[in-house]
């Protein structure tokens, strides 16, 4: 476990962007191609705020289905792991 404590809503936020993104969970990004994408989501949503997208965030999930599950939870599992990985540099 990582000592150092993330800002939930950030973590959060970054991973709720990443699994909105047009990016495919199953591809290899750069740090750099991570960050346009979190860019990139934020501003074509145009929520006001990172509270706002992670609420839009959850709101998707439920409507994806079940015959989209694994897919889902995979992407949501994919997200996850690269926020994890993009935390130190968003301090």
């Amino acid at each position: 476990m990582n000592s150092i404590a993330t800002h939930p809503t950030r973590e959060s936020e970054l991973v709720a962007a990443l699994y909105l993104s047009r990016l495919d969970h199953e591809s290899l990004y750069s740090n750099a191609e991570l960050r346009e994408a979190v860019s990139e989501t934020t501003a074509r949503l145009d929520l006001p705020d990172a509270e706002a997208l992670i609420r839009h965030y959850t709101n998707v999930l439920p409507s994806a289905g079940e015959a989209n599950s694994r897919d889902c939870r995979a992407r949501g599992k994919w997200a996850s792991r690269m926020a994890a990985d993009l935390m130190p540099e968003a301090r």
